[in-house]
């Protein structure tokens, strides 16, 4: 008895000396930018989502400081809502702003709802873009294993995947361009963001390369909004 006592003992002090897990958005953007694991491949068949997600937000902010913008905080609440709709929009294969298949989760203000009404005003951006860094034009060749690859028609030259901070910058790379998600994206009443991003089902499976379906949620607090 006396050895299984001290024996349990040792597991609990083990488990409290385990070092924590990274949480990537307690980390200020500076910081995050400079972590190695940013320049890593997609890996598209087991994505690091957490780094993913967390590289949309922290990417975006950066966009914000180049311009003077206060960077946006981080909220758990529209994390969530952006990640669910980003996994929705892969698993029921739909895209846009309206979710076709939940009523009670139609609407982005149902959406964020859901998870906090700390933030009465509210907006989004979507996205859909390829993981792999093709051009417009691009041909694919299926491989021995059944799987497909990649490549340019005329060279024959290989397509692989973005790293994953290429691959969250081509999507706020988009947004910019685009004046209504660039307006959302660089709105200085806006306090708060969650990001998130899902990739396609079946990566290399079709000719068609995996892509990523990308959710920007962005909030502003009732204290900000009366202040206003």
């Amino acid at each position: 008895m006396f050895r299984m006592i001290v024996f349990l003992l040792l597991i609990c002090l083990g488990s409290a000396f385990q070092p924590k897990p990274l949480d990537y958005h307690e980390l200020t953007t500076k910081e995050f930018v400079r972590l190695g694991a940013l320049q890593q491949p997609v890996n598209v068949y087991e994505p690091d989502y957490k780094l993913l997600d967390a590289t949309i937000f922290h990417l975006t902010n950066q966009e914000r400081m180049n311009r003077s913008l206060k960077p946006l905080s981080y909220a758990v609440g529209l994390h969530l809502s952006a990640e669910n709709f980003a996994k929705d929009m892969i698993q029921m294969d739909f895209y846009g702003h309206n979710h076709p298949y939940s009523p009670a989760l139609a609407t982005l203000n149902e959406r964020v709802g859901f998870h906090t009404w700390e933030f009465p005003r509210k907006a989004e951006n979507i996205g859909q873009y390829q993981v792999i860094d093709t051009p417009e034009q691009y041909c694919c060749r299926r491989k021995r294993d059944g799987s497909f690859e990649y490549m340019d028609c005329d060279s024959k030259h290989l397509f692989h995947p973005y790293t994953y901070a290429g691959f969250a910058q081509t999507a706020i790379d988009e947004w910019l361009r685009s004046p209504s998600h660039r307006r959302a994206m660089l709105d200085s009443t806006m306090t708060h963001l969650g990001c998130a991003a899902r990739l396609s089902k079946k990566p290399y499976q079709v000719c068609k390369a995996p892509y990523g379906r990308f959710v920007q949620n962005f909030g502003q607090r009732k204290e900000s909004l009366s202040q206003n």
